[in-house]
């Protein structure tokens, strides 16, 4: 039973310690971390260990060399649900390495969520404004969400299957896949949490 649901669930570019809530909320399944991987080896599936971070842009260095006083965020105490958005351009690779495409997300700081995002052939202005550079939250999210859908891009011939790629794959990141920043939560989840609680 414990392989039907693995092989179902989305294995390939979560790390085993996110599966974890993932079977113990949607399959009352409780297991330790090493027989998920122990699976995840059995199928030649990879775990995605880290992303690696970017070297700091001159524009980061500038940032970092303020000590946060240009940094408005990081002067914030409490921060709402939809107060504070990111967004930056970043590159896709897709048609089995020979093109390639901008991505343009825009995510919530507090709720992980993916609010909108935009791919395009170019990091220009119309597609910015059908989307909505550089900062480390955003470039977190763009480092893990080429990583963990690598093979998907790849597999994309031409920019609509790309951008249906993306789309399926941003779904997924809003309803299904779990954050440790939010309680291990799908940021759709979080966000109904959040908003419960507070009419109580």
């Amino acid at each position: 039973m414990a392989y039907n649901i693995m092989r179902r669930s989305t294995l390939t570019c979560d790390p085993s310690w996110r599966k974890l809530p993932e079977l113990r909320d949607e399959y009352k399944i409780v297991v330790n971390h090493k027989v998920v991987e122990r699976l995840l080896s059995t199928w030649n599936l990879s775990i995605l260990r880290s992303t690696h971070r970017p070297r700091p842009s001159g524009i980061q260095r500038a940032i970092t060399a303020a000590e946060g006083m240009a940094n408005l965020v990081a002067q914030m105490e409490e921060f709402g649900l939809f107060q504070v958005v990111y967004t930056d351009f970043t590159e896709l690779v897709y048609a089995n390495g020979q093109r390639k495409a901008i991505l343009m997300p825009i995510i919530g700081h507090t709720s992980k969520m993916a609010f909108g995002w935009a791919v395009g052939e170019g990091d220009d202005t119309p597609l910015a404004l059908r989307g909505a550079k550089d900062n480390p939250a955003m470039e977190s999210f763009n480092g893990r969400f080429k990583d963990e859908n690598h093979s998907l891009l790849l597999e994309a011939h031409n920019l609509d299957e790309l951008v249906e790629v993306v789309d399926r794959r941003m779904t997924y990141y809003n309803t299904e896949r779990r954050h440790s920043s939010i309680d291990y939560l799908p940021p759709v989840t979080y966000i109904e949490r959040v908003r419960s609680d507070s009419e109580e």
